[in-house]
């Protein structure tokens, strides 16, 4: 993420268990997540987690994740000051971390309700008031069984060589059959390419 009013740069991110919904309100109840931040001149990493992780009494009662898309609002008609884009932590109407959806005039906030206080530009912020551009977005993703998962794509890339090598494999004897039947290079009932060895 790179700041708006100059080249400093910083790496955000957001950590989660929970799977990504389309909603107006905040979702997700995962206590495990967590903000971070990479800071590339030295190469610490800060991560800022959720003020009720360990906390067993109140697991699960906070949502941490929002996602909506002005398409969203404009098909429900909701006009609520909710932001568009995605956020993590905060409120729907100023999340912790909001990347807007042109990806343009984000914003890191120090400190929410729901995330430890801190601030997610590291210092790098404070001339454009924690706003910024995006330069580059990495999504990553696991889950389910990994065993089944490796092995449906050992099975595919086996499927895959195998036709690779059978195209491959070419029947010279037939192929010349072919030829010498005028299969190639023959049309309009002209002969083929050895069309003159009948002519003899």
């Amino acid at each position: 993420l790179g700041d708006t009013n100059n080249s400093t740069q910083v790496s955000l991110g957001f950590f989660t268990f929970d799977t990504w919904t389309e909603s107006e309100d905040m979702f997700g109840s995962d206590d495990e997540c967590f903000l971070f931040a990479l800071d590339y001149e030295s190469n610490d990493v800060k991560v800022f987690p959720s003020r009720l992780r360990g906390n067993v009494a109140k697991k699960g009662t906070k949502k941490y994740m929002y996602c909506n898309p002005s398409s969203g609002a404009a098909r429900s008609g909701k006009t609520d000051g909710s932001c568009h884009g995605v956020g993590f932590g905060g409120t729907p109407s100023r999340p912790r971390l909001h990347i807007t959806e042109s990806l343009e005039e984000c914003r890191a906030l120090s400190y929410d309700a729901l995330f430890e206080d801190g601030d997610l530009m590291l210092g790098k912020g404070s001339e454009s008031l924690n706003y910024f551009d995006v330069n580059e977005i990495e999504v990553w993703a696991v889950g389910g069984d990994f065993d089944e998962q490796l092995a449906a794509q050992a099975k595919q890339k086996e499927i895959e060589l195998a036709t690779l090598e059978h195209a491959r494999q070419v029947d010279k004897r037939q192929l010349l059959e072919h030829i010498e039947n005028g299969f190639a290079w023959k049309s309009h009932n002209k002969p083929g390419l050895f069309g003159h060895r009948d002519s003899r």
